[in-house]
């Protein structure tokens, strides 16, 4: 019986490991999804990817409570980047903080037309699977 439920708890533990796989790939992908949506200036794609209210905390706190909301705080932080803004790059690493909530820390590059880097920064994305499917409901950053 031992060597029985060593082999089930075995089983057991790669069937958890391989759906935490399967759940951060997605949440890479929806992550890659939106910084597309972003270099875009896609406003309707990047508050597609959030469920709300939605808790964007940087060098102020605010609590959105829709999806105009967000794009109005978009729109704020866009006209903030310099006209010769190109592209975003990032790297990220996904973190299970529990059962339904998962820390994506994503370390950004923006970069301009000639292919120079103007800014780069460091948010931690918090997502939660929902209906329709990962989507993130707080941000946090010394960047926003």
């Amino acid at each position: 019986m031992g060597v029985m439920n060593k082999l089930l708890t075995t089983i057991t533990l790669l069937c958890f490991s391989v759906a935490a796989n399967g759940q951060e790939t997605e949440i890479k992908e929806v992550q890659q999804s939106y910084v597309e949506d972003f270099i875009a200036f896609d406003y309707d794609g990047m508050t597609a990817h959030f469920t709300y209210p939605v808790m964007i905390m940087g060098s102020t706190t605010r609590i959105l409570e829709n999806p105009e909301a967000l794009i109005n705080y978009y729109k704020s932080l866009i006209s903030e980047l310099p006209e010769n803004y190109s592209h975003s790059t990032t790297e990220v690493e996904v973190r299970k903080v529990n059962n339904s909530t998962w820390l994506l820390v994503s370390t950004f590059y923006r970069y301009n037309t000639n292919g120079d880097m103007f800014q780069s920064g460091t948010t931690q994305n918090f997502y939660i699977e929902t209906n329709d499917g990962w989507k993130m409901f707080l941000r946090q950053s010394t960047a926003l």
